[in-house]
Formats: structure tokens, C-alpha cells, sequence
């Protein structure tokens, strides 16, 4: 399978988390895609998505939860029959468990063909809690709100068969029975969809989406709690896709989605910052970003800190797609814009993810290389790098352009209908085993020696402090021996250093640690007594590597010598008094002699 590249995440966590890549690998020429995410309370990881089991076998939806390091902790797979399914977002309930929303791949006319599910998973074991199924219609829905009372369910519907399929959006308790919903439909809204909301303080509720009129144009509802709503369209002359809304803390909306201009070819991704009121465009603060050769569709988009968007692309089909991060400044400029897919493959972000306490970013999608696609999952900092960051990345062709030329935001109202119900449904759960791998696994160097500074001759012991699996290992050094009587020792006669390399499948990397060769200075006792206590009698250099004494001379208070030799003087036949001493020495990595003097004490 491709050996992609990633940037990624801190959590919060029991365990320190750990940046890195992973792709969730089906086996040769499968089909896996991951289009959910959620950071989980206690800093693990949920991801939903579809997989083929077999080449050319119909699709299921699957279910996984990691831990911080990236590790599964549980698999499933939920089969509806024969009828493929494939989950769409996933969110947690209010009691920590996980509500995922799942539907039919495709759309057709046949409600017991295309439909919408929900089902609670037991956020520690993957078992099975509740499951409904949504009828009356066929129905496609994308995105689910997790709202004070209950949740709200963002997609499309197709009402009575051989109709275009219409927006629609539900407001469910927290039974998932439904509590309020609408279809829109009349000639304002002969076709479209929603993609997802978000709730402010009040607890209203903005959806946003797409309506096809002469072109495609966005479409942004506001409702009230109670459901009541009025819709605006934002029109241009082209086919405006609008697919993400977030609420800065100043109250105001930044908008995003993609745009074909028409017989322009490629898709372009595009920002527009819009007044609380929904209906003041800031002027200053359109966006669009465009790939000279390929589309550009919107995956995600959050807010980080500082009011800073962030926007994901999402997996496209033409070959070569970049997987780009981007963050803008309140400003309308790009803080950041990174190109994460190798040249001639195609890949993208569905979901991206906030991770508790504001320590980093995750991140999943999918990506396409030449043995089928594989679905993968990222964590990053904050600034969207990793510990050790090797992976290589293509240049891309991306540039800034003239985005939503006369941008009309004008209010429609369309009608409502209400045909949807929830009823029971009975899935069948099933342990999966997916082969998961590590893609450009951050290095970790981490490693340390007992000391840094040795006496010549000494040895030092490695401790190797980070390891992680998948990466070859080695250490170099200079100026060393290794230990014949230790293992990870090294004898040290001057100074030098300890390197350790790292190498995984793109790049190769070192840390060293330098060793020094001691120098210190003999300490000199400024006094001693020569009682026979077996403590301080005798006066002599305190030496902190090995070292030996060359001349040693003493004189009392007149300058008269009273002592010459090699040795510790013993004080012998000496009184006490105040006497003068000068030495001579060597020490052990200092390649002169060392001279030493000053007064000494003799007690008795």
C-alpha cells in the first residue's frame, strides 16, 4: 500500500500521546475509506468509514476506536443485510458512548435500498446499546449535531421516488425518536442537501448546504429551537457548493465550501466571512484557493485558536489531488497551506478534530494508491507537525485567486414537508481485523548517557529512552571503546560524542550527546588533624579523576621548610599551627602538570 506521509496530534491522556501517521489498510485492490471522526473524553480515538472485504464485494460500514499512542483497541463491522452501508459521522453521547450515524453509498429511488441508520456502540467494548433506522423515504444523511437536548441530522431525502433528492434536516431527542423535521422542497428548492450545523448560545441552529436552481448555490438555515427556520441562498454565477459553517467568538460566521465555475473545469475551495446577522458579507475576507490541475474539494474545517480557521481538502478523483491543510488569519491570509500527498496520488481529509485542551489536531480521510484506496488517520500538533517530521511531500501548484464574483445573498423561503420516522432496526456486528500501518512513524531519538562528563578511562551507559517499532536503530561514536566487561558501556580517554540514527521508510535521522573529558580541579583541605581517628589525618590532594602527586613542600610561618616528598605529609612531630604548602600533581585527561598553594591549618 502507499507509504503516504502525515503530519500530526498531542492528547490529553493518561499515556503522553504520540504524533504520527497510520493508514487502515484493506487488503490488496479493497476499497477503504474513512469518513468519521471523534476524540473521545478520555483522549481515544472513534473513526467510521466503509471497506470492501473481498475485491468487487459490496462495501461495509466499519467502526474502530484507538488509544492516544494509535493502537485498536476494538473493530466492528455492522452489516444490514445485503445492502451495502457505510458510516458517515460519528458523535459522543451524553453518556460517553458512541452515536454513529450510518447510510445506503449511493441514493436511488427505493427507501429499502437507500436509507439512513443510528446506532449507540459502547464506547469501551464496541457493543451494540440501540439502533434505529430512518423510513418514509429514502434518505441520505451526512452530519450529526450534537445539541443540548438531543441531536440534529443534516442530508438529503428523496420523497416519493423519481424526484430529485431535496435538503433535509431532523431534530431528534435523546431516545432518537424525532422531534421536528423538514424537507424542503417547492420550486426554490427543486433539489439539494445539507452538510452540517452548528448551534450558538442561544441554542439556534445554522445548517448549511446546497440548492440547485439555475446553478448549484449555497444554502444556509437558520432555525429556532422549536424548529421554525428561514433559509438564505447564496448566489453567483457559478455552482457554489456551501459544505462548512463555524461561529468565531466574536458571533460571526465563517462560511466555506468549493466552486466549478462554468466550463471552467476544476473545482476550487473558497472562505467568506458573514456578520451575525446573516446578511453583511465582510467584503475584505473572500477566499479562494486553486490547484492549476486538479480539483479542489472542501473536507472539514474548525476553528483553532486566535478565531483561525483551519480547512481540510477532501479525497477527490482526479489523480494527483493534493491533501491539504490550510489556516487563515482573521486577516483573509493563509497562515498555513500544506501539500501532504505525493505527487500522481490522490488523497484527502473528511474529518478533522480538535483534541482536548487545545493540544493538537486529528485528522482522517483517505487516499487512493496503486493497490485500491486505504483510509488514514493522523494526529498532530497544533502547528501541524510532528516530533520528527520526514515525510516527503510534493510541490503543488496552488495559488490564490478571485473567489464568488458578485456574491448575492438573498432569503427564499421554501416549503417543508414531514415524512420521516424512526423505527427499530436490528444490525448485525461483527469483529473485524484490519491490517493497520505505520506511515512515516515519527522518529523517536530519545535516548541518554549515565553522565556527560567522565574522568579519562571512566565509562558512560547508554539508556535508550524512546523506541518506536518499525524504525531501525543504530548508534555511532567517536572518540570511544565499548565497554569488553558491559553492555551499552563506553570507555571515554578524551572527548567525544554518542550518536543514535533512526531510520524509517522515507528519511533517516540522528540526536547526539557529547561526552566531555573532566577537568576539575583537585579540591586542597584547608585544615587537618593528625590524631590517629582514622578521619583527616593526613594532609593531600582530593582528587575527582585519578591523579598523582609529583612534589609536595611545607613550610611553617617563618618559611622554613618543614616537609618534601611525594607522599601525604602526616603532620609528624609538627605542632599546631598555621602552615604554607605548594604541590605539584597530575590528573587523569590533563596532559601538564598542575600547581596548587595556599595555607594550611594543623590541629591536634
Amino acid at each position: 500500500m502507499l507509504r503516504f506521509l502525515c503530519l500530526l496530534l498531542l492528547l490529553t491522556h493518561v499515556l503522553e500521546a504520540q504524533q504520527f501517521g497510520q493508514y487502515i489498510s484493506g487488503r490488496k485492490d479493497t476499497l477503504e475509506q474513512a469518513f468519521a471522526l471523534e476524540v473521545l473524553s478520555n483522549g481515544n480515538i472513534a473513526l467510521g468509514g466503509l471497506a470492501e472485504q473481498a475485491p468487487g464485494a459490496p462495501p461495509v460500514a466499519w467502526v474502530e476506536v484507538r488509544n492516544p499512542q494509535g493502537q485498536t483497541l476494538w473493530e466492528q463491522q455492522i452489516l444490514s443485510g445485503n445492502i451495502p452501508l457505510q458510516v458517515a459521522d460519528i458523535q459522543k453521547d451524553a453518556n460517553g458512548n458512541l452515536l454513529v450515524l450510518a447510510h445506503t453509498p449511493v441514493l436511488t429511488e427505493d427507501p429499502s435500498q437507500s436509507y439512513t441508520v443510528l446506532f449507540t456502540l459502547d464506547a469501551i467494548t464496541g457493543g451494540l446499546i440501540n439502533s434505529k433506522r430512518l423510513v418514509g423515504a429514502a434518505s441520505q444523511f451526512l452530519d450529526l449535531t450534537l445539541l443540548s437536548d438531543g441531536y440534529l441530522l443534516s442530508g438529503r431525502v428523496d420523497l416519493m421516488g423519481n424526484n430529485p433528492a431535496r435538503p433535509a434536516v431532523l431534530k431528534l431527542n435523546n431516545q432518537l425518536d424525532i422531534q421536528w423535521q423538514h424537507v424542503l422542497s417547492g420550486p426554490e428548492v427543486p433539489a439539494g442537501v445539507l452538510y452540517g450545523a452548528v448551534v450558538d448560545e442561544q441554542g439556534f441552529i445554522y445548517v448549511v448546504g446546497s440548492v440547485e436552481g439555475s446553478n448549484w448555490d449555497g444554502l444556509l438555515m437558520r432555525l429556532a429551537p422549536n424548529g421554525s427556520f428561514i433559509c438564505k441562498k447564496l448566489r453567483t454565477p457559478a455552482n457554489d457548493y456551501l459544505k462548512r459553517m463555524v461561529r468565531t467568538t466574536e458571533g460571526h460566521f465563517i462560511l466555506a465550501g468549493n466552486t466549478k465555475y462554468l466550463g471552467s473545469g476544476y473545482e476550487r475551495i473558497w472562505l467568506v466571512d458573514l456578520a451575525a446577522n446573516l446578511v453583511q458579507i465582510r467584503a475584505s475576507w473572500s477566499y479562494g484557493l486553486a490547484n492549476q490541475n486538479n480539483d479542489l474539494l472542501l473536507g472539514d474545517m474548525l476553528l483553532t485558536a486566535g478565531d483561525q480557521p483551519l480547512l481540510s481538502t477532501a479525497f477527490s478523483n482526479t489523480l494527483g489531488a493534493p491533501a491539504l491543510l490550510l489556516r487563515f488569519s482573521t486577516g483573509n491570509e493563509v497562515v498555513q497551506l500544506q501539500n501532504m500527498a505525493p505527487s500522481a496520488l490522490n488523497a484527502g481529509f473528511e474529518r478533522l478534530k480538535m483534541l482536548p485542551a487545545q493540544k493538537g489536531i486529528a485528522a482522517a480521510g483517505s487516499w487512493t494508491s496503486q493497490f485500491g484506496d486505504d483510509a488514514f488517520f493522523t494526529q498532530m500538533k497544533p502547528d501541524l507537525s510532528l516530533d520528527t517530521d520526514c515525510c516527503p511531500r510534493s510541490e503543488n501548484g496552488d495559488a490564490r485567486i478571485s473567489m464568488l464574483p458578485g456574491l448575492i445573498l438573498e432569503t427564499i423561503v421554501p416549503s417543508s414537508a414531514q415524512h420521516l420516522v424512526m423505527s427499530a432496526w436490528s444490525p448485525e456486528l461483527v469483529d473485524r481485523n484490519t491490517p493497520v500501518s505505520s506511515v512515516c512513524t515519527p522518529i523517536d531519538l530519545d535516548f541518554s548517557l549515565s553522565s556527560d562528563t567522565v574522568c579519562a578511562g571512566e565509562s558512560i551507559t547508554i539508556n535508550t529512552l524512546g523506541n518506536t517499532p518499525g524504525v531501525n536503530y543504530q548508534y555511532i561514536y567517536s572518540n570511544a571503546v565499548p565497554d569488553p566487561m558491559n553492555n551499552n558501556q563506553l570507555i571515554f580517554n578524551q572527548a567525544g560524542s554518542v550518536t543514535r540514527i533512526g531510520e524509517n521508510t522515507f528519511c533517516k535521522v540522528q540526536a547526539t550527546r557529547f561526552v566531555r573529558i573532566s577537568t576539575q580541579a583537585a579540591r586542597f583541605p584547608n585544615t587537618f588533624t593528625p590524631n590517629q581517628d582514622g578521619t583527616n589525618d593526613v594532609f593531600q590532594p582530593k582528587f575527582f579523576c585519578p591523579g598523582s602527586v609529583q612534589s609536595l613542600t611545607i613550610y611553617n610561618r617563618w618559611g622554613n621548610q618543614v616537609y618534601s616528598g611525594n607522599q601525604a605529609w602526616d603532620g609528624k612531630d609538627a605542632p599546631s599551627d598555621v602552615y604554607y604548602y605548594v604541590i605539584v600533581y597530575r590528573q587523569a585527561g590533563v596532559d601538564t602538570d598542575l600547581r596548587a598553594s595556599g595555607q594550611l591549618t594543623l590541629l591536634r
